[in-house]
């Protein structure tokens, strides 16, 4: 599932994803102040992780949970309550993702290449990976070589 995160990211390895995009994903895996027990755990219940997002809950009959991230496909627990010193582990299938960062997408987004590319020309990629909040308005790219072409 981690090949899969940095799939998402355009990366190949850990040392090609920005330390702010890292930090993001590790946030979105943990929920704090809380150990959730999948009897705990309710179908369609929404929990708010240590990154400010929100993971969706989605709880079979038999008592199978799959956790719904931003993407189209949940991420399934395949080891649950796993009991430690100081909460409870469930292991999954998935790096959950939540929303991408304007360089996310725009590093991600086949037709938003040229536009992305002259961002790091500018030396603007650092400042678009920040808190934020932006606002992008993305020329694609015809658009971006058409104005080249003037």
């Amino acid at each position: 599932s981690f090949e899969a995160y940095l799939y998402e990211l355009g990366a190949n390895s850990i040392s090609d994803i920005s330390g702010g995009d890292l930090l993001r994903m590790l946030l979105y895996q943990t929920v704090t102040n809380v150990a959730a027990y999948t009897d705990d755990l309710s179908d369609g219940q929404v929990i708010t992780t240590a990154s400010g997002n929100n993971i969706t809950i989605l709880k079979e009959d038999d008592g199978t949970v799959n956790i719904a991230d931003h993407t189209p496909t949940p991420g399934g627990v395949v080891d649950a309550n796993i009991t430690v010193d100081n909460g409870v582990i469930h292991v999954t299938n998935k790096v959950l993702l939540s929303d991408p960062t304007v360089v996310q997408l725009l590093a991600n987004t086949k037709n938003l290449r040229k536009f992305y590319e002259a961002l790091e020309d500018a030396d603007l990629i650092d400042m678009l990976a920040g808190e934020g909040p932006f606002t992008v308005f993305a020329p694609i790219d015809w658009a971006v070589s058409n104005a080249l072409k003037m």
